[in-house]
C-alpha cells in the first residue's frame, strides 16, 4: 500500500482544533475550527473532514498525568480525537510529549518557524491570537509526523 499523498495534522480540543494539511513534506493550508464545547467540535470535525479523500491523519493523543486537575477533560479532547481519526483510513496517534518531547510551547514554535517559510508562517499568524496556538500545534505535529521536525 503506497503512502497517501496528504497528511493531515491535527491538535484536537473541544474548543479550538488545529488542523494543518501537509502535500508531501510541504505545509499547504492551516486553520483552526472554534467550537462551544464537545458536541459542537464534534458537529464541526464532521462538516470539515466529511468527503476528505485519500489522505492519513496524524492525530495528538491527550495523556492524563497523576494528580491532573481536570481529568474529564481529557477524556472530552480524546472524544474528539477519535472523532478526528474516524475520517480516514489510516491515522495515527502521538502524545503531546512524543511530538514536542516536553520542550516549552515558545521553544517548540520558535523551532517549528525556522521550518517553514515567510508564506507558511502567515498561515498561522493570520489565525487569530487566542487560538493560534492550536495552529502552531497542528504544524509541529505534522512535522514531527514527517520526520521533519527532531
Amino acid at each position: 500500500m503506497t503512502e497517501p499523498m496528504f497528511t493531515y495534522a491535527i491538535d484536537p480540543s473541544t474548543v479550538a482544533t488545529g488542523i494543518a494539511l501537509f502535500a508531501q513534506e510541504e505545509l499547504i493550508r492551516v486553520t483552526v475550527l472554534e467550537a462551544e464545547g464537545l458536541d459542537y467540535m464534534i458537529e464541526a470535525v464532521r462538516g470539515f473532514f466529511h468527503g476528505v479523500g485519500p489522505a492519513h491523519a496524524v492525530v495528538e493523543t491527550p495523556i492524563s498525568y497523576r494528580g491532573d486537575p481536570r481529568p474529564n477533560d481529557i477524556l472530552k479532547v480524546a472524544v474528539v480525537a477519535g472523532a478526528c481519526r474516524a475520517h480516514f483510513r489510516t491515522s495515527t496517534g502521538v502524545s503531546p510529549s512524543g511530538w514536542n518531547h516536553g520542550r516549552p510551547k515558545k521553544i517548540t514554535q520558535a523551532r517549528i518557524s525556522e521550518l517553514l517559510s515567510p508564506e507558511q508562517r502567515d498561515m498561522i499568524t493570520a489565525i487569530r491570537a487566542g487560538i493560534r496556538g492550536n495552529a502552531w500545534d497542528a504544524v509541529g505535529i505534522g512535522l514531527h509526523h514527517l520526520g521533519v521536525l527532531k
